[in-house]
């Protein structure tokens, strides 16, 4: 019998097969070893805790997603809840109430009364 060093099959040809007490492999950037579902369960487990907004890992493994409440100031002045399930669209609704609130102090601006400089 020859062994092939370059791969491996396992179980019956399209039958799954499960790997137990596989011990932590290296996690890295150069790493080519294994890692095991509690590797992964933990890096899962470190998204969510980033992520916030309620987003956890459920028993499963999966991640959930996160819900981030946001207060949207429309253009015309009005302010409404928002609720955002990822990090970029919250982010955006964000970014757009900053902008319409930097219109609406622009109109102020516009409309104040200046008083001239006092004369020195």
């Amino acid at each position: 019998m020859r062994v092939n060093y370059a791969s491996a099959t396992l179980g019956q040809g399209g039958t799954a097969t499960t790997l137990r007490n596989l011990g932590p492999g290296q996690v890295s950037a150069t790493s080519s070893e294994a890692i095991n579902g509690a590797q992964l369960f933990a890096a899962n487990q470190a998204v969510a805790t980033h992520l916030g907004g309620g987003a956890a890992v459920n028993a499963s493994g999966v991640l959930t997603a996160p819900t981030y409440s946001i207060n949207n100031f429309a253009a015309n002045g009005t302010i409404t809840k928002g609720s955002y399930n990822d990090v970029g669209t919250a982010f955006d609704a964000v970014s757009n109430s900053l902008a319409n609130v930097a219109d609406q102090t622009g109109e102020i601006d516009k409309l104040a009364v200046k008083a001239p400089a006092p004369e020195r």
